[in-house]
């Protein structure tokens, strides 16, 4: 795989037409774009196939789903007809949310005669501090257990990989496998 094929560029802009600028320019320079909630809610899931024609072979759209488990699963199965290369949801959401999500994603890949995404769990936001972690959201483990113990996991729900920083790469990949997927921001 050459290196640039590993590079996702965010498509963090609010418009159609900014968006298709920036997949043209950088189309065959990176591997992926990522579709972010600020475009697909100002412009609609239509912005998967026009930025497709702009020259984007893959689609990350990172719409970090985090509900019940019959609601994930319900927008996964609308996500699903999209064709798209990757997609996330918060493995917060705990494992019979991922289950009911990743089951649901291949059978709407499966309707589509399309290729199932690879699903993927955010496991910590970055913007969350060790101190953060601690007071505000009550979890007694560092980032790196807890991110770790959140791609296990995701694993264990039939999840493709996680999104992590740069800081968990080891401990998750010792965790989880080679073949697991790790994306890092």
């Amino acid at each position: 795989m050459n290196p640039q094929d590993r590079m996702i560029l965010a498509v963090d802009v609010s418009t159609i037409d900014e968006a298709v600028r920036l997949v043209e320019q950088m189309a065959g320079r990176v591997g992926a774009f990522k579709v972010g909630l600020e475009l697909v809610n100002a412009c609609g899931p239509q912005i998967f196939e026009r930025l497709r024609q702009a020259g984007a072979q893959r689609i990350f759209y990172d719409c970090k789903l985090h509900d019940i488990p019959n609601t994930v699963a319900g927008a996964l199965r609308s996500i699903g007809q999209h064709n798209l290369w990757m997609v996330n949801l918060h493995a917060a959401g705990g494992v019979a949310m991922m289950e009911a999500g990743a089951q649901a994603l291949q059978h709407a890949a499966s309707e589509s005669g399309t290729p199932a995404p690879h699903l993927i769990a955010v496991t910590l936001l970055t913007s969350i501090s060790k101190a953060e972690l601690t007071t505000q959201l009550h979890v007694p483990l560092s980032p790196v257990e807890y991110v770790t113990a959140m791609a296990l996991s995701a694993k264990q729900s039939g999840l493709s990989g996680v999104v992590a920083s740069p800081h968990e790469i080891s401990a998750v990949r010792a965790a989880c496998g080679p073949d697991f997927l790790i994306v890092t921001p």
